[in-house]
C-alpha cells in the first residue's frame, strides 16, 4: 500500500465534471485534453494545464453524456455513457471528424487511456473488468478481471497507462489501484484521501465532489490526479509505502467495491 503526497497544484475549471484527461506535450507545452459528463454539460476541451487558459471547447449534443478520453494519433476520442459509442474529434481544432463514430464491447462507456508502447487501449466500463482494445477499430483484444487476493474489484473508472502499469481509480473512493494489464492483479493500492482533504482545506471547507481523473504528463513524466467540479489539479508523488498486513486490510476495506450497478 501506498500513501502520496502533492507537490504542486494548479487552478482549472470548478464547473467541469471531468471524466477522463490526458496531458500532452505541445511545443514544450502541457496540454489538457479533458471530457466532461453531465447531460446538457458534456464536452470535450484542450486547455493549458500551466495557466488554465481554454484553447478549445467543443460541446455535446445534450442527449450525450461524456466519459472517459484518450489521444490517439491526430484524433482525440471521447466514451459516451451508455451509447455504447465513441466521439471522435480533429487533436488541433476539437472538432468533430464526420462518420467517425466508433463502437466498442463494454458494457458501458468509463474509462479511457492510449499506450503508444503497447499499441492498445486500456477501457473500463464500471465493472471488475479491465478491457485491452485495438486502438483502430476499440475492438476487444483481451479482458482481465481485476482482482486482489482473490476478490474482484469492482467500479474500475477513469484509467492511465504508468510505467506499463494500468492505474484505475474506484468509483466513489479515494483509491487508485495500480494493475498488472497482463493479468488483472492489483499490485498495489494508493490512498489519496489526503489529496482531497487538501481540496477541501481550500474550499471553505465545502465537500467536493469524487476523485476522477488519472493523467501523466507527457512531457515531465509526473502524475497528475483531479475529480468532477474540483477547482483544482495535483501533482502527486508515492511518500511512502508499507506492507504491513493490517495497513493492507484497511486499504482493502477502503477501495474493494461491489460492481456499478445502475
Amino acid at each position: 500500500m501506498g500513501y502520496v503526497t502533492v507537490v504542486e497544484e494548479v487552478r482549472k475549471e470548478p464547473s467541469w465534471f471531468t471524466q477522463g484527461w490526458e496531458i500532452k506535450d505541445e511545443g514544450g507545452r502541457e496540454v489538457v485534453y479533458e471530457s466532461t459528463g453531465l447531460y446538457g454539460a458534456s464536452r470535450v476541451v484542450k486547455w493549458d494545464l500551466l495557466t488554465g487558459d481554454v484553447l478549445r471547447e467543443t460541446a455535446n449534443s445534450a442527449k450525450e453524456f461524456g466519459e472517459g478520453l484518450t489521444v490517439v494519433g491526430d484524433r482525440v476520442r471521447q466514451l459516451l455513457w451508455r451509447e455504447n459509442g465513441v466521439r471522435e474529434y480533429d487533436r488541433e481544432t476539437l472538432s468533430p471528424v464526420d462518420g467517425a463514430r466508433a463502437t466498442h464491447g463494454m458494457k458501458d462507456g468509463w474509462g479511457l487511456a492510449y499506450s503508444a508502447g503497447r499499441g492498445e487501449v486500456a477501457g473500463t466500463d464500471g465493472s471488475h473488468r479491465l478491457y485491452l482494445l485495438d486502438p483502430e477499430t476499440l475492438e476487444t483484444r483481451a479482458v482481465r478481471e481485476v482482482t486482489d487476493n482473490g476478490r474482484a474489484v469492482g467500479r474500475l473508472n477513469e484509467v492511465e497507462w504508468v510505467n506499463g502499469e494500468v492505474w484505475a481509480n474506484i468509483w466513489l473512493t479515494d483509491c487508485v489501484a495500480r494493475i498488472d494489464p497482463d493479468s488483472g492483479a492489483v499490485r498495489q493500492w494508493l490512498l489519496m484521501d489526503n489529496v482531497a482533504a487538501r481540496l477541501r482545506s481550500t474550499d471553505g471547507g465545502g465537500r467536493p465532489d469524487v476523485l476522477n481523473g488519472i493523467a501523466v504528463s507527457e512531457r515531465t513524466g509526473a502524475v497528475w490526479v483531479t475529480g468532477k467540479k474540483w477547482h483544482r489539479a495535483y501533482r502527486v508523488e508515492v511518500s511512502r509505502q508499507t506492507d504491513e498486513a493490517s495497513d493492507l486490510a484497511v486499504a482493502r476495506d477502503m477501495c474493494i467495491r461491489d460492481e456499478y450497478k445502475f
